[in-house]
């Protein structure tokens, strides 16, 4: 009896022990699976949030356009998700400008589109204008990808949820969309070693973050010496060639004072009905000589189409490419021809500088046109359709009013019932019309050697000034 209690107590001591120790190791144990656990939560839950507000934005851009339209959009964002994978570290790419012709007709005008980025981590931010910008300046509209809300994760579920989205839904060929390639590593997993050749380096051993060069000096010193520091883009050398030329040509044409040639038109003159507004003067001057109102108008609008197909389907430009192509069709005038009106029907006609600011248009009309004896009120000049008030601090040139424009006096007060121009205005004076230097020689056809033969030059050279010459003299009132 003695012995049977003795293994009583032991036995029930041991299963007391064995209970205590699995408790123990068991509440080990579910800490330790918590603390595993935990981060793999956390980032779960903010991928179902990431999706939860993809197919909402998505839902909605399918909802409100086109298959066509949304097609376009998702290719689009794909490509640049593609950007921000493949170049973390290359700021251009985190910055989306919504005034981007291809950025907003793509993506910015359709509804869900600008969510969808919204989802993917960017922000709608209005960037200040510049210091030395005037009050009129507007910020830009911006959509920026702050390196803080940058997910690598939630970039890469963006894309395969977008892709799968654009196959099932809009029925779009996997060939059509931009093919997968894998990133590289994210730069925070590289190492810590100061040693800059041997952080974010492959296994052959070259750093694919760092600028290598290899040319004689590289090989002299026997280490690389990074990129150039002064190397140039070739559409940043002929930009500079381009500026350099039109520079010269400006300084050849506007050596001289201007003279302003002044002459008055009463009302009713046909001269002065004859000058198209300033919003017209420009297509005038690219299409034929025939034809009323309703042609000019129609090629106008053709030539605006064009453009925008132009503009979307060219991708995404910088802006040294933009200014290039538009200095390209830039034409550097000898001088700027412009017929003023006023409310009362009477004309002014004068010349001046494309250079030359508003401000010293005003000055011209107030110390040589208007009758200093007589007390006027102050005036504003504005452009029309649509109306648009000129700011005295821009150019004829930046206004687009090169090389012949129709501008119209507002007065700011009651309107003069006397006469108000000088009589010695309204006697005829001579007219000589602006000249025209391209910025950027052009070519239009060739013979079999690559060139094209000097008769065709002449000819058309002459057929191109007779047409202008044209344009001008209608502009102007003469040859009516």
């Amino acid at each position: 009896r003695h012995k049977h209690s003795f293994w009583s107590k032991q036995q029930a001591s041991w299963v007391v022990d064995q209970r205590r120790n699995k408790h123990r190791t068991d509440r080990f144990q579910i800490k330790a699976l918590q603390k595993k656990r935990t981060p793999i939560t956390m980032a779960t839950d903010q991928t179902i949030l990431t999706v939860k507000a993809l197919e909402e934005a998505v839902t909605t851009l399918f909802q409100n356009s086109f298959d066509t339209d949304s097609s376009i959009c998702l290719t689009t964002i794909i490509r640049i998700l593609d950007n921000l994978l493949h170049k973390p570290t290359d700021a251009k790419v985190r910055k989306l400008r919504l005034a981007n012709a291809a950025v907003w007709s793509k993506v910015g005008q359709r509804k869900g589109g600008i969510e969808i980025l919204l989802a993917c981590g960017f922000d709608r931010e209005t960037e200040a204008p510049p210091l030395l910008s005037g009050p009129e300046v507007q910020g830009e509209d911006c959509l920026i990808l702050h390196p803080h809300k940058e997910d690598r994760a939630t970039l890469i579920t963006a894309r395969r949820l977008l892709e799968t989205r654009a196959i099932q839904d809009l029925h779009m060929k996997p060939e059509t969309l931009p093919e997968w390639r894998p990133p590289p590593p994210p730069p925070s997993s590289l190492s810590n070693s100061t040693n800059a050749t041997t952080t974010t380096t492959t296994s052959g051993g070259f750093n694919v973050y760092a600028g290598h060069r290899y040319d004689a000096k590289s090989a002299a010193v026997g280490k690389n010496l990074g990129p150039d520091a002064n190397y140039k883009s070739k559409t940043a050398t002929e930009l500079n060639v381009l500026q350099q030329k039109q520079a010269r040509l400006e300084k050849k044409l506007h050596n001289q004072p201007i003279e302003r040639q002044w002459q008055a038109f009463t009302p009713g003159n046909s001269s002065s009905s004859s000058i198209p507004p300033a919003a017209a003067a420009a297509s005038q001057l690219t299409t034929s000589g025939g034809g009323g109102d309703s042609s000019l108008l129609a090629a106008r609008l053709q030539k605006q189409q064009l453009e925008r197909k132009q503009r979307e389907e060219g991708g995404f430009t910088t802006s040294a490419m933009r200014e290039l192509e538009k200095l390209k069709r830039t034409k550097v005038y000898s001088h700027v021809t412009l017929f003023i009106q006023f409310p009362s029907g009477h004309g002014l006609r004068g010349q001046f500088l494309p250079k030359e600011r508003l401000r010293a248009v005003r000055q011209a009309l107030q110390q040589e046109c208007l009758m200093a004896s007589t007390s006027l009120p102050d005036f504003d000049l504005y452009v029309t359709p649509p109306r648009r008030l000129l700011p005295p601090t821009s150019t004829l040139q930046d206004e687009g009013l090169v090389p012949a424009a129709k501008v119209f006096v507002s007065w700011k007060g009651p309107a003069p019932t006397h006469d108000f121009l000088q009589p010695h205005l309204f006697v005829a004076a001579s007219l000589s019309f602006p000249t025209a230097q391209p910025v950027a020689a052009t070519s239009t056809g060739s013979s079999s050697d690559g060139k094209k033969p000097a008769a065709a030059v002449k000819k058309t050279k002459k057929k191109k000034t007779d047409k202008q010459e044209e344009m001008l003299k209608r502009m102007m009132g003469k040859g009516l």
